[in-house]
């Protein structure tokens, strides 16, 4: 077992950045904020949670909320994406909005990489949204739980959607495991999309004992 440390505030402040975000409204009317949280530094981050504000031109806070980052552990140099959502934020006209790192834990040590491959990664838009598909392959059987984060980005880099999904099961060894995940509702201006394999410890779901895999950019056919 690792041994864990509390952030202190200003190792929050100083070497976490929010960057590429963006607001939007979904189809029940509550607010969301995505993007992503990078980490400058040579420690890694666990169990990352992320706060915001939503707020008018005066600055008056209009509402609040808190989400987990995804991918759960921070790499060191390595980047997470999050959507803040405010619920029941509906029939609220914000103007400006504030993200900033809440809580979290620093790894004495980094996490082990998954080993895993990721191939034949493609994201084609279907007439409900995105479709990413491709083949996970271990080199080891793997006994927890897998789910993905997925951040979507327009033209000019910035997250425009952030979907975290669970229940992808098991991994085995040596084996081709043919993924295909359909996202609806994925907005026209999304150009590519990233694709992070997660591992759920089994003690916590949103805690992971391995380093995420990732895709890296996908563009959009």
């Amino acid at each position: 077992m690792m041994a864990l440390l509390l952030f202190t505030p200003m190792f929050l402040l100083a070497a976490k950045c929010i960057d590429n975000e963006s607001m939007y409204q979904d189809n029940l009317g509550d607010w969301h904020v995505v993007g992503e949280m990078r980490n400058d530094t040579d420690v890694w981050g666990a169990n990352m949670m992320l706060g915001g504000s939503l707020m008018d031109d005066a600055g008056n806070v209009l509402a609040t909320g808190q989400a987990p980052a995804c991918p759960f552990e921070l790499a060191a140099h390595g980047t997470s994406v999050f959507d803040v959502q405010f619920f029941q934020s509906y029939g609220l006209h914000p103007t400006k909005y504030e993200v900033h790192p809440m809580s979290g834990r620093s790894l004495d040590q980094p996490l082990q990489p998954l080993q895993v491959s990721l191939s034949g990664f493609a994201a084609k838009r279907t007439s409900s949204g995105v479709t990413i598909t491709g083949t996970i392959r271990a080199r080891r059987a793997y006994s927890q739980q897998f789910g993905g984060c997925t951040a979507f980005y327009n033209s000019a880099g910035k997250v425009v959607r952030q979907i975290t999904i669970f229940g992808f099961g098991k991994l085995s060894a040596n084996a081709d495991q043919p993924l295909t995940l359909p996202l609806p509702d994925i907005p026209g201006d999304a150009t590519a999309v990233a694709f992070w394999l997660v591992e759920s410890s089994d003690a916590d779901p949103l805690s992971s004992d391995y380093g995420a895999a990732v895709t890296g950019k996908l563009t959009i056919r």
